[in-house]
Order: C-alpha cells, then sequence, then structure tokens
C-alpha cells in the first residue's frame, strides 16, 4: 500500500513514524512527563500467515532502586544483587524488566486506541490487497 493511499491522523501523544509496505511505526508519548520514557508501537502485517503483530518498544532501566538506603552494607547488598542478575543473564539469556507507561488524558488513550485500530485497518487492507492479487493471477491463468 503506497503512502498516497494511506493518510494517518496525527493526535495528541501518537505520531506515525515511518510506514512500510506491511508495517506502520508510531511514537506513543508517556504522561509522565519525561520525553525518554515513550514507547515505539509497531503494526505489522504478515500477509502470508494472514497474522496482524504489536510490538512495542521501550528504552527500560534495570531495577536499580534495590536497597537505596545509604550505608556500606546496603552498598555490598546492591552490588550482590547486580551481579546475582548479571550471572542469572549471562547464563540463561533471561532477564526480567518492567517499566511504567502513563496515559493520564482520556484524549491520548484515545489516540493510543485509534493508533491500534488504524494499524488493524492498514493490515487488514494489505491483506485484501495481497488476496485481490493472487485471486486475479489465478484467474489469468484460467
Amino acid at each position: 500500500m503506497t503512502s498516497q493511499e494511506f493518510q494517518s491522523k496525527f493526535k495528541k501523544g501518537v505520531n506515525l513514524l515511518h510506514q512500510f509496505d506491511k508495517c506502520l511505526y508510531y511514537n506513543i508519548e508517556c504522561d509522565c512527563g519525561d520525553k525518554s520514557c515513550g514507547t515505539t508501537m509497531t503494526v505489522e502485517c504478515d500477509t502470508e500467515l494472514g497474522l496482524i503483530e504489536l510490538h512495542f518498544y521501550k528504552d527500560v532501566q534495570f531495577d536499580y532502586w534495590m536497597y537505596p538506603e545509604p550505608g556500606i552494607v546496603n552498598y555490598f547488598k546492591r552490588l550482590a544483587y547486580r551481579w546475582k542478575k548479571i550471572i542469572k543473564l549471562i547464563f540463561t539469556g533471561e532477564i526480567s524488566l518492567e517499566s511504567d507507561f502513563v496515559l493520564i488524558d482520556i484524549e491520548h488513550i484515545n489516540n493510543f486506541i485509534e493508533a491500534m485500530q488504524e494499524g488493524r485497518d492498514y493490515c487488514i487492507k494489505c491483506q485484501e490487497n495481497k488476496n485481490a492479487q493472487i485471486h486475479e493471477t489465478s484467474s489469468r491463468r484460467s
């Protein structure tokens, strides 16, 4: 689908970053006030399997807040905790991280929902275009 056929709605807190053949990238701002706290949402259409995939990309921080009290004992507890997590990451390849994403304004929440719906509709149109091409190709062969 070309960019002339698709026009995104740019709203408060939700912006279209990129548009590719079967993929839309949105930037969604966080209402906490920190500019680095937002997330990037990708809506991707897999026309081969008929899937619509949502991916969320966000910079998160390791839980550095463990044992925040001052003192030498808490310093070593923090150090031991971090080394324990590092060793787990090295040997298992897994680490658990969490992050908050705050949407306070109702309009911002609605824009987030509309971005997901817009991505869904875009993927449906991509799937319909692919099906039309397949049907057209098969009818030419007949």
